[in-house]
């Protein structure tokens, strides 16, 4: 049974009235826009090898709406990557129904499910302040360690990975790598969230300095390197995201073309590394989904993976880069992995070699005001020392 504390009444919660669940930080029913009004509150945590799908079935939602809501959730949020631990809230109604689910996917930001008739899925943000902080590492053994010997929020490692994801290989780097980055830490509450939005960095990798502006046009805020161009390619350089990997760097083996990636025993989501179309999508005898994507031109990339992938995955389908296609599980005895390729003409070449056409530019409008951020984001990074150990952090005020 799951172990949760239920609360009712017809008033909004308050800070006193929390209930005592470990690490729920908030409850705000009102900001969620949802009534109390003939309804209960039940709160818990996500508990080991526990999943949506259970929570609703003990609170008698048919399969037939559990199926919907699968279908449904994909475009906003993956329900499969809830994480034991994360705090939900359950709203019932007086039938003893669920009229919503609330996922808190950290502090600030959650998703709302609604059950009631068709179902609805939304997101949204509690209220949040951000200072502007600046810190740097040397790389010794991974980018995790790094972070995490200089007391470091980790949601940084996530955050460094969106910004270089185009550009630099995280499951490959090398010790005397470095970084240095300019980024906003998010606060609610008055409590610390964690880092945010990276507004300025440089990342040394292989000998390269790698350099990451973000600057806003026409309403619309991007990243974009030292000239101006858009950070963003048409190709991901890995279907994986670091992040979640749970891994060391040396623990990823790759050949020049290819990579062979093991995973622990938690499901590791696969991406597309690039927009195209599926060309091949299938189950091999071997009992691995095979899945091939034409992209512009000459390329395509190839997938071969054991355990889930996504159903709505099929040939002739169109899918986004970033686009989740399945996950690869790996077996308590016998490691599962999942093979990618990358193909020019059909032969298989190093994602890392091709040229990688990018995704626009500062426009000459604009440009004056980029080179004037980017000149003072460069000072600071320039200005700010580098510790292999120890804590370097800076706030701007």
């Amino acid at each position: 049974m799951l172990a949760c504390q239920p609360q009712e009444g017809n008033q909004n919660p308050t800070v006193s009235k929390r209930i005592p669940v470990p690490n729920l930080k908030r409850l705000s029913l009102e900001q969620y826009g949802i009534s109390l009004e003939s309804r209960k509150v039940v709160q818990a945590n996500f508990e080991q090898n526990q999943h949506l799908r259970d929570i609703l079935s003990e609170y008698q939602v048919s399969p037939e709406k559990i199926d919907e809501l699968d279908r449904k959730s994909g475009e906003i949020f993956d329900v499969r990557l809830m994480r034991a631990g994360q705090p939900f809230t359950v709203v019932k109604n007086a039938q003893g129904g669920i009229d919503y689910f609330i996922y808190e996917k950290n502090p600030a930001d959650y998703i709302v499910i609604d059950l009631q008739d068709s179902i609805k899925i939304y997101e949204g943000r509690n209220p949040s302040t951000t200072e502007v902080r600046m810190a740097s590492g040397m790389i010794e053994n991974s980018l995790y360690e790094s972070l995490q010997s200089q007391g470091l929020d980790l949601g940084l490692l996530g955050e460094l990975e969106k910004t270089f994801a185009w550009s630099v290989d995280f499951f490959h780097l090398e010790k005397g790598d470095y970084y240095k980055v300019i980024y906003e830490e998010e606060y609610v509450d008055g409590e610390s969230i964690g880092a945010g939005k990276v507004l300025g960095a440089q990342f040394h990798h292989d000998g390269e300095d790698f350099f990451a502006f973000y600057f806003e046009q026409d309403g619309k805020g991007n990243v974009f390197d030292e000239k101006g161009i858009n950070l963003q390619t048409a190709f991901l350089r890995s279907p994986l995201k670091y992040e979640e990997t749970g891994q060391t760097d040396a623990s990823v083996e790759k050949t020049s073309a290819s990579q062979n990636i093991a995973f622990g025993i938690d499901p590791q989501p696969i991406y597309a590394v690039g927009t195209g179309r599926v060309k091949a999508a299938y189950t091999s005898r071997e009992q691995e989904f095979v899945l091939t994507i034409d992209h512009d031109g000459p390329y395509a990339s190839q997938y071969r993976f054991q355990s889930a992938f996504r159903p709505e995955v099929t040939k002739g389908q169109k899918v986004k880069q970033g686009s989740l296609l399945g996950y690869a599980q790996a077996d308590r005895d016998v490691k599962a992995s999942m093979t990618f390729a990358f193909l020019k003409n059909g032969m298989i070449v190093d994602l890392l070699e091709v040229d990688s056409p990018g995704q626009g530019q500062v426009s000459e409008a604009h440009r004056e005001a980029f080179e004037k951020l980017k000149a003072e984001r460069m000072d600071q990074l320039q200005k700010l020392s580098l510790h292999a150990r120890g804590k370097t952090i800076v706030s701007l005020h």
